[in-house]
């Protein structure tokens, strides 16, 4: 008679526990113990327990492969799901085996679950393992479709509302709890402000820092007092909420005229305007991308949108300040060069007519399609195509938590309200998105490539660099290190089927198969750069 030593753990969230019968069945390569309930004295699964149950079995089941485990009712009792963390077993030959789980078990539900032990699909060496990889990527495609959210745009998971998704993927009670209680918070405030509701304008700057009037710190004051100036608005190019659009530029589009003699008094000393492109002092903001996208109506107005120009100017006192803005890309009589001389309202509108195409190009295309469409498409291929073993699918799985709850909210608020409400609306929203995705790259999602070619490495001043660099190459030294064990040369990874069915899934449904995204030519760097997207993203969207 052997004797294998059953552990099980229960996970800690408050709903996590379940009263009703769960039994287990041990199968190896010799066989396979009967199905035993896992049943002792007292209360067994509840919340944060971990429990040791006895499994006999005639002889040596060999070298374990799975442990099987069964939910079944309770007679009279409603369902509770259970959260299962894991489940350990020590063997008659005095080895400790651990068999993650970390999901949520339904009555009548039948899981098995695989050794902790990363492996690729070659290393397989029974038929038992390789059919139940098998079976876990199907189950995957089955529960997790892509459907097409916008003509040209990431296709996204086919659920529509929270209550669709399933318990692995729900936000915990207390989480939820979490977010009711800040909506009740936030809504309060702006209740005692009296904002709720409120249709009435704001006449002057005082105004809008009543917005503020409880939450004063010593930024929001900054703001408050220079947003006027020239310095500053160039810095938010650099460290604001979009610091992705401005480039080195290395010479002057022929549709935005500038000349020498426009910009001479705002710069250092004797410099002229090609002096100061060849130093490397002289950046640009391009908003061609908005060209011919019709805004929306308001009021039976058409609303602004200005696809210009933005020159900036790196002073001797290393300061960006803007020297020149075209505000459409076409020069004409009523399509004027403003500069800093001219009225300080002129000056001041149009900056703010260029800031306006700045965050309408940040909420969609670098908020809502980079951040939350493409990772929910890092996310269901991994589903698709990786089983629970697969290296990657460990590496990866931890950084996807929260992210189709999130998403599923967040198109409701982003895409269904506030792009309605921008200049471009809604429809002119999604347009960006697709005219950039278009011209996405790989190398547009990895920083150091993405500042490099933006010509941005030496700017001073520009923090968000300085952060997000430091932040990489501590994410990127553990990546590297887990994918380097895992496939030491790019014949490991040309010879991982489903890691390339994996690549081949992100290309075909996140860029839209599109040969210039450059995703289908990378091989081994492919992880490393996705890894560290995906936690910037969790940043953003916190």
């Amino acid at each position: 008679m052997a004797e294998y030593q059953v552990e099980v753990s229960t996970g800690d969230m408050a709903e996590a526990r379940t009263w009703d019968h769960i039994s287990v069945t041990l199968m190896g390569t010799k066989g396979q113990s009967k199905k035993t309930e896992l049943n002792g004295w007292g209360r067994d699964f509840g919340v944060g327990h971990k429990r040791t149950y006895s499994v006999k079995t005639p002889s040596s089941l060999g070298t374990l492969l799975l442990v099987r485990l069964d939910k079944e009712a309770v007679i009279l009792l409603p369902e509770n799901e259970w959260y299962c963390r894991s489940v350990r077993v020590c063997t008659p030959e005095g080895a400790t085996l651990l068999f993650p789980c970390y999901r949520w078990i339904s009555r009548g539900e039948l899981v098995e679950l695989r050794e902790a032990k990363a492996t690729k699909l070659l290393e397989e060496n029974h038929p038992v393992l390789k059919e139940h990889r098998q079976r876990e990527v199907k189950e995957g495609k089955e529960n997790y479709r892509f459907v097409v959210f916008e003509e040209g745009l990431p296709h996204r998971s086919h659920f529509k509302t929270l209550e669709e998704l399933p318990s692995e993927l729900q936000i915990s009670s207390i989480r939820g709890a979490e977010i009711n209680l800040n909506k009740v918070l936030i809504g309060l405030e702006l209740k005692i402000k009296d904002l709720v509701g409120s249709e009435e304008r704001w006449e002057k700057e005082e105004d809008m820092r009543k917005i503020f009037r409880f939450k004063k710190t010593p930024l929001s004051e900054y703001v408050a007092d220079h947003w006027r100036d020239d310095d500053f608005y160039g810095s938010q190019f650099l460290n604001g909420y979009n610091p992705m659009v401005i480039q080195r530029c290395q010479q002057l589009p022929p549709n935005f005229p500038v000349t020498n003699e426009m910009v001479q008094p705002f710069l250092d000393g004797a410099h002229s305007l090609q002096a100061a492109v060849k130093a490397g002092n002289i950046f640009l903001y391009d908003a061609k991308v908005f060209e011919g996208i019709t805004s929306r109506t308001y009021n039976g107005r058409t609303l602004h949108v200005t696809p210009g120009f933005c020159l900036f100017y790196l002073n001797s006192d290393e300061q960006l300040k803007p020297i020149a803005i075209q505000l459409h890309q076409l020069p004409a009589e009523d399509n004027p060069i403003f500069l800093p001389s001219d009225s300080e309202s002129d000056w001041l509108l149009a900056k703010m007519f260029i800031n306006n195409t700045v965050v309408m190009e940040h909420q969609p295309v670098h908020h809502l399609m980079n951040t939350h469409l493409l990772e929910e498409v890092f996310f269901i291929a991994t589903l698709h195509n990786l089983p629970t073993v697969h290296p990657m699918y460990k590496l990866l799985i931890p950084h996807f938590h929260g992210t189709i709850p999130m998403n599923v909210e967040s198109l409701t608020i982003l895409h269904e309200n506030i792009f309605e409400m921008t200049s471009l609306g809604n429809k002119g929203c999604v347009e960006v998105m697709r005219r950039k995705l278009s011209e996405l790259t790989y190398n547009a999602l990895c920083l150091p490539e993405n500042i490099t070619s933006r010509g941005l490495d030496s700017v001073p001043n520009f923090y968000y660099r300085d952060d997000g660099l430091k932040l990489w190459a501590i994410i990127n030294s553990f990546v590297q290190a887990v994918v380097g064990h895992y496939y030491p040369s790019n014949t490991e990874v040309q010879n991982d089927a489903e890691l390339q069915h994996w690549i081949k899934e992100i290309w075909t449904h996140g860029f839209l198969a599109n040969a210039k995204s450059g995703v289908r030519e990378q091989q081994h760097p492919i992880i490393s750069p996705i890894e560290f997207n995906h936690c910037s993203n969790k940043v953003m969207i916190s």
